[in-house]
């Protein structure tokens, strides 16, 4: 039989406010991102992130990409490179420039 003389247990809130899932998302995807960079510098090589992402206070559009620029690829083969940043991004597909591939007039176009 229940005892109405002590108190209640307290209620969990079911509609309690919650970060929407654009937030949290992108928080994780800029742990994600971070923790590129970090794995990427540890090995030597010299990277940015580019583009819009880039932004601290710009949102993350849903299905955009993360530009990582390499400055330096530290001897490493591409598809190394390329290997790391699928290792360590899931939330978004990433987007490697390489430097050497940059030409002054354009970004992306290929030297002739």
């Amino acid at each position: 039989m229940m005892n109405l003389t002590e108190p209640a247990a307290p209620h969990r809130q079911f509609f309690a406010p919650q970060r929407p899932r654009s937030s949290a998302r992108q928080d994780l995807l800029r742990r994600q991102v971070g923790k590129l960079l970090e794995r990427l510098q540890r090995i030597g090589v010299k990277c940015a992130i580019a583009g819009s992402f880039a932004r601290e206070a710009k949102p993350l559009v849903a299905g955009s990409d993360v530009e990582v620029l390499i400055l330096d690829d530290a001897g490493l083969r591409d598809f190394r490179i390329w290997e790391i940043a699928w290792d360590e991004v899931s939330e978004a597909d990433v987007n490697l420039v390489f430097a050497r591939d940059v030409t002054q007039g354009g970004l992306l176009r290929p030297k002739a």
